[in-house]
């Protein structure tokens, strides 16, 4: 299933017919997060798991 994920973000979509309101913000969302230069990123699940247990 993430790969399905992965290919929907990686194509960019520009319509939206086949989706609800719910799934369109979730793209959405990612897309903004991916331009985000200042977000957080991680490299593996380990260093997310070390930084969620820091916090």
């Amino acid at each position: 299933m993430m790969s399905n994920i992965n290919i929907i973000v990686d194509e960019e979509i520009d319509d939206f017919t086949y989706f609800n309101a719910e799934t369109i913000e979730a793209i959405e969302e990612t897309e903004r997060n991916l331009k985000n230069s200042n977000r957080k990123r991680y490299s593996s699940i380990q260093e997310l798991r070390e930084a969620l247990e820091n916090n």
